[in-house]
């Protein structure tokens, strides 16, 4: 009976500590899983940024070999107090070229990619238009520019690349602006719809664009993360915008059927804001192809076709 009794407690010991042992075990579990989410949310907070701005630069000894008719603009822009240095280019017009350009085309490129990037396109839209300028803008900390892309500097930086070449024609930026259209690609739709809120642009072609970012970070990480997102950009209310002047400019979407990276539907829902909006869905073009792709492309767009 006692060596019962005695087993009998032993049990009733054991059974009492491991009890014990798990009460201990799960705030340490709970506190470990917290540490784990919040870290997951900070490194995601903070590095969101690297992930909307794939930054690309050119390398050494671009500025020396640039083709004619393609022109170097510096400026700066003065973010926050800090003075930061920025090049832009301008491709002259194939006639005419020290003249202002009968009609301006104001150039924002999508991410990972620099403002020459667009020259293929461009030289070819010279072909077609020689009395058109084109305006190629590189975002803070892409290309030769400094510091670091926000909706902020971005827009900064657009409007000091205007003014620099109104420096450079001798022109006043009204007189740039009567004739002005701009192209967007990808995250560029975005740039190119904040800069054309400040100017009366006649034309805007969007290639790639998504509805918000916003969205996009929905899709991307889901809610409650989303929330997170820091810069903004709503191609969706800047678009209703223009379209609510007096003077509306011709807005024109194009977007690839085989886009992963923006989906199409997005690029298909724009359209939906206003029957005056053009949109085309160009069969197996994906999101990188899209700027190059004719017929039925940009160049065209950029006719009014």
């Amino acid at each position: 009976m006692p060596r019962f009794g005695m087993s009998r407690a032993h049990a009733i010991h054991a059974r009492f500590r491991g009890l014990i042992a798990r009460q201990l075990t799960w705030p340490v579990f709970l506190r470990s899983l917290l540490l784990a989410a919040v870290t997951a949310v900070a490194l995601l907070y903070l590095s969101q940024g690297r992930i909307l701005y794939q930054r690309a630069h050119y390398p050494a000894g671009t500025l020396h070999r640039l083709p004619p008719g393609v022109v170097p603009l510096s400026y700066s822009i003065s973010p926050d107090g800090q003075v930061w240095q920025q090049k832009s280019f301008y491709v002259e017009p194939a006639l005419l070229p020290s003249h202002a350009p009968r009609r301006l085309w104001v150039m924002f490129g999508g991410n990972g990619s620099v403002a020459l990037g667009w020259l293929p396109l461009v030289n070819e839209a010279r072909r077609r238009d020689p009395f058109a300028g084109f305006l190629l803008v590189d975002y803070p900390g892409y290309g030769f520019s400094e510091g670091t892309p926000s909706p902020g500097t971005i827009l900064a930086g657009s409007e000091g690349a205007l003014k620099a070449l109104s420096a450079y024609l001798a022109t006043p930026v009204p007189r740039l602006e009567q004739n002005i259209g701009s192209v967007g690609h990808s995250l560029g739709c975005a740039t190119s719809l904040l800069f054309d809120m400040r100017h009366p642009v006649k034309r805007v072609v969007l290639a790639s664009p998504f509805t918000s970012t916003y969205d996009m970070a929905l899709r991307r990480v889901g809610w409650p993360l989303s929330h997170l997102l820091r810069d903004r950009y709503d191609n969706r209310a800047r678009i209703r915008q223009l379209l609510k002047r007096r003077q509306a400019p011709r807005i024109v979407i194009l977007h690839g059927d085989q886009d992963r990276v923006i989906p199409v539907t997005m690029g298909r829902s724009l359209p939906l804001l206003s029957p005056s909006i053009r949109f085309h869905e160009l069969r197996g073009v994906n999101h990188v192809t899209i700027p190059h792709t004719g017929p039925g492309g940009l160049l065209e767009a950029m006719e009014g076709k």
